[in-house]
């Protein structure tokens, strides 16, 4: 659904551009080369949105999933093999990613909001033609500067709990499996 959501933008945005370029406003070359500059920030700033497409119900609800099974863990009396205890390591591990995930997260997603409401701004303010270009300039090297930090920050603390999804949901079905193994068994039977 975001994907979609994001493709139809751009094609909104290219639309956009298309409509500017080739209607006969009396948009300067100067006017469309900075929408055009506008547009390719808006691009990175929904990249940016699709990578932080994350349901955090979901997150919040491995949390306490995880928290339970570490607990558990600890007063089993179950013996662990060592590759069953690099799982767990690993799990606890993911655990810590995803505890303190939601903070940078939070952050994140306001800078994203506010990158937006800035974006539209200026892009209305070149519609309108309230900046010259060396105003324009100074506040789209400030735009673009802010992207690409939140870009940064995305990629040092968001994507870390992206990477790791493949192996929490196979970690978890063995941990699953070890923890609850016999209890699964004794359900499933008739």
């Amino acid at each position: 659904m975001k994907k979609a959501n994001i493709y139809l933008f751009q094609v909104i945005s290219i639309l956009f551009f298309y409509t500017i370029s080739s209607c006969n406003h009396d948009y300067s070359f100067e006017q469309k080369k900075e929408l055009m500059l506008i547009d390719s920030l808006v691009y990175k700033l929904a990249a940016i949105e699709k990578i932080m497409d994350i349901d955090l119900p979901e997150i919040n609800e491995r949390i306490d999933e995880m928290k339970q099974d570490i607990g558990k863990m600890k007063f089993t009396e179950k013996t662990l093999d060592g590759p069953m205890g690099q799982m767990m390591d690993k799990y606890v591990t993911i655990h810590k990613y995803y505890m303190h995930f939601y903070e940078p997260y939070k952050k994140a997603k306001t800078e994203l909001s506010d990158l937006k409401i800035q974006m539209a701004t200026l892009k209305e303010s070149v519609l309108k033609k309230e900046y010259s270009k060396a105003k324009f300039k100074t506040f789209y090297n400030e735009e673009r500067k802010s992207i690409i930090e939140l870009e940064e920050f995305v990629t040092l603390n968001i994507q870390p709990v992206l990477a790791v999804e493949y192996d929490y949901r196979r970690i978890q079905k063995n941990i699953d499996q070890f923890l609850y193994g016999d209890s699964l068994k004794l359900e499933t039977k008739p």
